[in-house]
């Protein structure tokens, strides 16, 4: 068995096992958040791979990175991202995507109103984040209100149909391939990055509201 013969991830099949990792290649416009042609011209290029997994995309207007990042919370930019689903297909691709949030680690300089990143706890992350005026520390996060986690959920859960709608996470895939790679799931779950004690936050309840984000998208498409 190689790398190049056929496989299988759960229900998909693909031509080889090779899986195209997500590359942030800032590639969406600057305003609208919306993959731009090159983008589509990049995974095209790519279609070869067994499957490849999309940049890291955000489902909120409150997770906003560098220049260049792109979203998916709009019809728009789920047009735009079914520009790049059909044309890696028309290549004989497979394409997925990862949905993602900053969290703590979202740029303030690039949040509507001046709004700060949502934390669990306020305590900011460790590095720099580059800020049109650059490089500075990360801001003391405000603290996420317990009746917000609904609103996450429903994000992750909005950008999963949106997705869908884009064809780049499909009902059979969302079963086995779940791919929420985002900060707000980390500094729920982690000591270093939370403090405080939410009721549901025991050993035995403080993983949910992680597989909240993590299945809403699934269960949205389901």
């Amino acid at each position: 068995m190689s790398l190049f013969d056929a496989g299988r991830l759960g229900l998909l099949t693909s031509p080889n096992r090779i899986i195209m990792a997500p590359l942030g290649r800032a590639r969406a416009d600057t305003l609208s958040r919306e993959p731009l042609p090159r983008a589509q011209t990049y995974d095209t290029q790519r279609a070869s791979a067994g499957l490849i997994v999309s940049e890291a995309t955000h489902v909120s207007p409150h997770s906003v990175s560098r220049p260049g990042g792109a979203a998916i919370h709009t019809t728009g930019q789920s047009l735009a991202w079914r520009r790049v689903t059909d044309a890696v297909h028309g290549a004989g691709g497979r394409i997925f995507q990862q949905l993602f949030h900053l969290g703590r680690k979202a740029d303030p300089g690039r949040l509507a109103g001046g709004a700060l990143p949502v934390a669990p706890s306020a305590i900011a992350a460790r590095g720099e984040v580059a800020t049109p005026g650059g490089m500075r520390p990360f801001p003391v996060p405000r603290v996420l209100a317990r009746d917000e986690i609904a609103g996450l959920v429903d994000e992750f859960r909005h950008a999963g149909v949106l997705s869908d709608g884009a064809g780049l996470t499909t009902r059979r895939m969302l079963r086995v391939f779940m791919s929420a790679a985002t900060r707000v799931i980390s500094t729920i779950r982690f000591c270093r990055s939370r403090r405080r004690r939410w009721p549901e936050a025991g050993p035995a309840r403080r993983p949910s509201s992680s597989r909240g984000l993590v299945s809403a998208p699934r269960v949205a498409v389901d």
